[in-house]
């Protein structure tokens, strides 16, 4: 198996940890904190689908040979805060319907990567920023696996007992 086979395995297994995450989970569930004052699922896989936008514009960047720029974030939790409120709102279906298509759109721009850029050995700025194709997916895996790792917790909780309090 290839670097680049290995990662978009990498990838998509997580991907299927976060959707599986969110099997059994009741609809009334999704609109419910999972921390006090926290996001609701909805909310998570909201940021998960925005962030999924980011990795694809970055993919795009560096298959055309160009470096992606620096994002305009100063604060990162108020540009995931305006991310997720201005998706927030939708039927459950349609959440991860939108998930589906931000994760679609991503898996599009990796199929664009010219084979050499696959080889690098994946790079994090000193900023944490991904900044080749193998560093941002499996940085990408890593944050679909922390989430499913966090709509299992909530999903698995004793019914009743409200949100999570950490």
């Amino acid at each position: 198996m290839s670097d680049r086979d290995r990662l978009l395995q990498e990838l998509d297994d997580a991907r299927a940890l976060l959707i599986a995450a969110t099997d059994g989970l009741p609809e009334a569930d999704f609109d419910r904190p999972m921390t006090e004052g926290g996001w609701t699922p909805e909310d998570l896989l909201n940021h998960v689908a925005a962030w999924d936008e980011v990795a694809t514009a970055a993919v795009r960047d560096l298959a055309a040979g160009a470096q992606p720029p620096m994002r305009e974030m100063t604060d990162v939790d108020t540009w995931n805060e305006t991310a997720v409120t201005s998706l927030r709102g939708r039927a459950p279906t349609d959440t991860v319907a939108a998930l589906h298509t931000a994760r679609a759109a991503f898996r599009a721009a990796l199929g664009e990567v010219p084979t050499p850029l696959w080889a690098e050995e994946p790079r994090l700025g000193t900023d944490g920023e991904a900044r080749n194709v193998p560093g941002i997916v499996r940085a990408w895996a890593r944050h679909d696996a922390e989430h499913a790792a966090d709509l299992r917790a909530f999903r698995d909780r004793a019914p009743g007992s409200g949100p999570q309090s950490s």
